[in-house]
């Protein structure tokens, strides 16, 4: 599922994401400049899956409220680097399918969690489903929803 990372960069600012964000700018327009905003700073989107992208430069973003965070791309690390002021620790690798895995330590190397970002197989199938809804006669009033995109 691609989400923009900015609201997710949100919840680890608030406090309430433990675990690493994992986001990745754009795979599929290589050598493209991103053009930034105040209000957003980066093309990145919270995923790991690039349809006929092998090979292209990949920038991995990685968002947590931790001191250090290692990236592992199919299970071999590209390396552990420090989080300055919340800001991303980002990488740089060439696209390939697989498994993307994050894991945010401590000042004493403690793990504090991780979360990883995998290649989507199969048919991608879209969903709305409502949160909360209430039924007045005959139209469906949907309050809020959660937008899902799932690969099974």
């Amino acid at each position: 599922m691609y989400v923009d990372v900015t609201a997710r960069y949100a919840t680890i600012v608030w406090g309430l994401e433990k675990k690493p964000v994992i986001s990745v700018r754009t795979v599929n327009h290589p050598g493209r400049r991103v053009t930034g905003a105040i209000w957003w700073g980066t093309n990145a989107l919270v995923g790991w899956a690039w349809k006929h992208c092998e090979g292209n430069r990949a920038e991995i973003e990685v968002y947590a409220d931790a001191y250090a965070v290692e990236l592992f791309l199919n299970g071999k690390s590209l390396g552990k680097k420090r989080i300055r002021a919340l800001k991303p620790s980002s990488r740089k690798t060439r696209y390939i399918t697989g498994t993307l895995r994050a894991v945010a330590y401590d000042r004493n190397r403690y793990s504090l969690g991780e979360s990883e970002v995998n290649f989507a197989t199969g048919i991608l199938r879209i969903a709305i489903i409502p949160e909360e809804s209430q039924i007045q006669e005959v139209h469906l009033i949907i309050k809020n929803c959660v937008v899902e995109s799932n690969d099974n």
